[in-house]
């Protein structure tokens, strides 16, 4: 692999910034796409110094693309609309410039992996694994975004252009570009800085985990596996033996780090920690996924168990010394982190730079 280039799009955020170390580590060259909303936002720093183009995906061109052989698709939203916008406003460009890219791809030959999200499952009864077939009920905006992204590169595929599409279980772990705002990265913060693991909901909502270096992993076999024609494009990451109730991973933490306890907040809750689309301590997304189509396709396993990246971050957290004040930090909520550029005046509710930054 180590004569093939890739472009990672999205490439300076929580899990870009991960996947440039890992595949780096393989020998693999990177080339970068970011429009650089999070430069600021390291909780640790980070030695690599890769080629970087400092622009929004949205206006890629196909010199951008000179000497790639696989697109890694990162960049969107990750989290749902702030400061009074719309889902349009803040989803219906990534559905745009997704499809210029692809169709870039398509026309010069590239491979392309899109990271989509098992959050497409949505609403469920929790029983059932569900696997790639399985029907989709996205709850909110940012996943409903994800499987129209899905859809539109289905449609674009063709024998000589497919796409894979790599439905990620909820992702954990340490990365220089942390954040504080999914759910096993913030508890365990918690824990660590605060000694409480405080949940807004009952607890009971089941997902799946991936740590984010077996992410990683899983985009590297897929740069192997794009060369091949199997019409098995779409696939779940991770790992069935790692779906937990939100209850479960509280309690391991609780178990993990000394002296931290579970606290029951309800709708109490009104910190950054906050999360509007639990309703009276319920939280009505929740799935249980199965991954076996991952493992028989693309040979891919996950190494590591929840318990493992427990344990790597609170040995971290505590050797930076993480208190209340770093874990509240704006820069390690996407969310609050996109708010505070909207209502500084320093992007626009198109989501680009304005002239004021």
């Amino acid at each position: 692999m180590s004569d093939k280039k890739i472009l990672i799009t999205g490439s300076e955020g929580y899990f870009g910034t991960a996947l440039k170390s890992y595949l780096t580590d393989k020998n693999i060259q990177i080339r970068c796409l970011d429009t650089n909303f999070f430069s600021d936002c390291f909780l640790f720093s980070e030695d690599l110094n890769k080629e970087l183009i400092s622009k929004d995906t949205r206006y890629i061109t196909r010199d951008d693309l000179y000497g790639i052989d696989t697109v890694v698709h990162l960049s969107g939203i990750s989290n749902d609309p702030f400061g009074g916008l719309h889902s349009e406003d803040v989803y219906d460009s990534s559905v745009d410039y997704t499809k210029n890219l692809a169709l870039l791809c398509k026309e010069n030959n590239i491979n392309f992996i899109f990271a989509s999200s098992c959050s497409v499952y949505g609403k469920t009864t929790g029983i059932e694994e569900l696997k790639e077939e399985s029907p989709v009920n996205p709850q909110t905006g940012y996943s409903k975004n994800k499987l129209q992204i899905e859809n539109l590169l289905n449609d674009l595929s063709s024998d000589k252009f497919k796409p894979l599409i790599f439905r990620f279980s909820t992702l954990y772990g340490l990365s220089p570009k942390m954040r504080f705002d999914i759910v096993i990265n913030m508890l365990t913060g918690m824990a660590v800085s605060e000694k409480e693991i405080k949940l807004n909901s009952d607890g009971q909502a089941w997902r799946p985990f991936i740590h984010i270096k077996d992410a990683c992993e899983a985009i590297y076999l897929g740069l192997n596996y794009v060369r091949d024609k199997n019409k098995n494009q779409i696939f779940n990451i991770g790992s069935t033996n790692e779906n937990y109730k939100i209850i479960e991973i509280a309690r391991l933490i609780e178990k993990i780090v000394d002296k931290s306890h579970v606290v029951f907040l309800n709708n109490e809750d009104k910190t950054v920690f906050a999360d509007k689309k639990i309703q009276d301590g319920v939280d009505t997304r929740t799935y249980k996924v199965n991954f076996n189509k991952s493992k028989k396709y693309l040979g891919f396993e996950a190494k590591y168990k929840a318990k493992d990246g427990i344990i790597q971050m609170k040995e971290k957290f505590e050797e930076i010394n993480l208190n209340s004040e770093i874990l509240k930090n704006i820069n390690f909520y996407r969310l609050q982190k996109m708010d505070q550029l909207y209502k500084s005046g320093k992007i626009d509710k198109n989501l680009l730079w304005t002239n004021s930054r």
